[in-house]
This record gives C-alpha cells, structure tokens and sequence, in this order.
C-alpha cells in the first residue's frame, strides 16, 4: 500500500476529481477543480446562483489483517454560492459538513482496539475562475478542513491549504492542463502533489474527464462516462483518498491521529431529470485499503491493511 508521501505520484497517475460530493469536498474545500468546458453561447450576465450537493455512502465490512473487522458509513452535504461577474470571472463559496461513522468488531489487532468511531469533518473554502482568452482559464482558491472524532477540540484538526491550475482549450473536444495542491496534514509534513486536468470529449457520446461522478471518496480520481440520451448517463471512476484525523482523548491513543487511504474504483448511473436535478446512483469497490494509528505527535503506533471493501451508494445535487 502506498504510503502519504506517494500521493504526489498517485495524484498524477490518477488525475483529480472535483469535490467528492459531485459531491463532497468543493473546489473550495481542497479536491482538484474540474476542467474547464469548452466556451459557448454569449457572454454571461452578473449573476448569483446556489447549489446543494449530498451523498451517502456505505462500506460493507471487511476483514482486517490483524483480526477483526470494519465497516463505515459517510453522509456529506456541500451547499455552494457562485458569484457570476460576467463572461470571465466567476467565484464560489462553500461550505461542507460531512460524518464519517466507522464500526470496528472483533478482539484481534487494531478493531480489538477499537481506535475511533465517528469522524466530524468541515470545510470552508473559496475559489476563482479566470477566462484569460479563447484558449487559457485559470482557476484556484485557499480552503480551511477541520477533521477530528467526537469528543476532540476541533481546532486540534484544523488544516488549510489551496488549489491553483490552469486549463488549456485546445479545440472544441479537448481541454487539459497542470494543477497543483499545497495543503497542511495533521501531524505531519505539508503535503503539495500535482494534478492533471483534463476534460476530453473522445466521441459525442464519451468524454474522459477530471469530474465528479459519485462521491464515493473525497480524494483525486478520473472518470469515463458513455451519454445514452440527454438525461441519463453511466460512469466508471477510480480515484485515491487519503483522510487524516484528529481523535479524541479517551481512546487507545488519546489526542492521537487516524488515517484510513486507498484506492476506489466505482460504476454509476447518472440520472438528470431536469437541468438543474442530478441523481446518482453507485456501487463499487475498496481496493488496497490501510488504517493508520498515530500517537499525537504523530508517531505511528499500528498500522493494518484490509481486504478489499465493497461500497455502494447515492448522490444528489441541485441548482437554484
């Protein structure tokens, strides 16, 4: 299993995906902006406009290497405001609250230990988009992320960090670009990895892209999706996720640090029964997955691999 210092390399192998709630964490919490598309119709007016994503998912239980067992269930839910100044320049604001309820059984190794249960986690964040030509759009922003279990000071989970990158239109099929995340990690060094943005519409009915598909995961991926008609579509994702936590003063490490990473690989069904509705149905799996246990100067006390997990789940957003 890779570790965090890996996820440079990771990042730029698996490309990044927009916020995990289509769905979880925004642009403006700390996942890689999605790639511009390409330009079309006439210049925007000032507007301002809401969205509201949510997601729910669930990791059925696996086994652990060193005895026992593991499941989780997530709820996130992102409300966004995006500030329109015209056909250039646009920001965004959000706001993401999202619960991680982890569920250890057994007596072996780490679950016996029962090292944490429900993880609080918050962002707040803000981002910009700048359309410099026909050809170039820059977009980034600076995020604050407070992870840490019931019972722990929220501040002592406190991170912050941003995003900047760049996307190149090349014809009216293809844009790409190079981006690049800076964030801080609790108790541990600040992690920067690259991240490449692409948004490629291979046929009509087909585009390879750095989006948002499910919300299975909060960290970086890469997406395929086959349009059937104008309101439905099916999409596989893989991405990497990587989530830090500060835990409570009561547990085997108390004021300590978890950390559960690995890789995800999920298929969906997007439904979009309206322009502004999008309904997301998927199912997958958790792939080379480790728990990480951390004194609270970050020194790792133990550390267990898990088989692989199945994950299902449900996705929504909606514009006003």
């Amino acid at each position: 299993m890779p570790s965090s210092a890996a996820r440079p390399v990771l990042a730029a192998i698996a490309l990044g995906f927009v916020s995990p709630l289509a769905a979880g964490q925004s642009s403006a919490g700390g996942a890689a902006p999605e790639a511009p598309a390409a330009p079309a119709g006439p210049p925007a007016a000032e507007t301002l406009a809401w969205s509201l994503n949510a997601v729910f998912t669930h990791q059925l239980d696996t086994d652990l290497d060193g005895g026992g067992e593991v499941s989780l269930t997530s709820f996130d839910i992102e409300p966004t405001l995006t500030w329109t100044i015209d056909d250039a320049t646009s920001w965004s604001f959000s706001f993401g609250y999202g619960l991680d309820q982890y569920d250890f059984g057994g007596t072996g190794g780490l679950a016996g230990m029962d090292p944490w249960g429900d993880i609080t986690h918050l962002s707040l964040g803000a981002s910009i988009r700048r359309k410099l030509d026909d050809s170039w759009t820059l977009f980034g922003g600076p995020s604050l992320r407070i992870a840490a279990e019931d019972g722990a000071d929220l501040d002592s989970g406190l991170t912050g960090g941003g995003f900047i990158g760049a996307g190149y239109r090349v014809n009216d099929r293809l844009t790409i670009g190079p981006g690049l995340g800076i964030f801080s990690e609790i108790e541990d060094d600040v992690e920067v990895f690259p991240v490449l943005i692409i948004n490629w519409r291979i046929r009509d009915d087909l585009t390879l892209r750095t989006g948002s598909l499910t919300g299975a995961t909060r960290g970086p991926g890469l997406e395929l999706a086959w349009k059937l008609d104008d309101s439905l579509e099916v999409a596989l994702a893989t991405r990497y996720d990587s989530n830090r936590f500060r835990l409570d003063d009561a547990g085997p490490a108390p004021d300590g640090v978890g950390e559960d990473e690995g890789f995800a690989l999920v298929g969906g069904v997007r439904w979009k029964p309206d322009a502004n509705i999008t309904l997301t149905v998927f199912g997958g799996v958790q792939l080379e997955s480790q728990l990480t246990l951390y004194d609270r100067d970050g020194v790792e006390l133990m550390q267990e691999d898990s088989d692989p997990q199945p994950v299902i789940g449900l996705a929504g957003s909606i514009r006003f």
